[in-house]
């Protein structure tokens, strides 16, 4: 069976929602506070361009004159994409050309991605590194990682205190 697949050009999807610009350590110079508090909205909301420039538009309106906020939500979306978070940045590589049109994909390495999703404190929470055997009706059954075989190997050749845990 042959299948046909469409290929079109399309822009990455970005894998986290949300990116705490107050916490992040290469934050940009915004014009002023006002500026970097409008930028962070939009970031931690994730609100789309239209939905910014209405509340933008609106904001201009009613604020000081001395206020300086973003001309543009992609003005203010330039300089957030100077942010420099190593372990969610995406890597391109060019997959084909067809047409005289290069395809490219879009990845993250697999240990970025994990880095990102522990970093994440909600995430982080639910997370266990304690060896913990499940049973059902009496059968022992494996269902995540640390109630696997090698777990269990390594939980029991550590000393009673200690755990496995990851560390980056």
């Amino acid at each position: 069976m042959i299948t046909e697949y469409s290929l079109i050009n399309v822009d990455p999807i970005p894998i986290f929602e949300f990116i705490d610009i107050s916490s992040v350590t290469s934050r940009p110079e915004f014009p002023s506070e006002e500026f970097g508090d409008f930028m962070e909205l939009l970031a931690k909301w994730n609100l789309s361009d239209a939905c910014g420039s209405d509340i933008l538009k609106f904001s201009k309106k009613i604020c000081r004159d001395d206020v300086n906020l973003p001309t543009s939500v992609k003005q203010g979306r330039q300089l957030l994409d100077q942010i420099v978070v190593p372990h969610i940045s995406f890597k391109k590589v060019p997959i084909m050309t067809y047409k005289d049109e290069t395809y490219h994909l879009y990845y993250r390495p697999i240990f970025d991605v994990i880095k990102e999703l522990l970093s994440n404190k909600e995430i982080f929470d639910n997370c266990t590194f304690k060896y913990t055997p499940l049973y059902h009706e009496g059968q022992r059954i494996y269902y995540e990682q640390y109630n696997g075989d090698w777990w269990e190997r390594v939980q029991n050749s550590l000393p009673s205190d200690a755990k496995v845990n990851l560390v980056f």
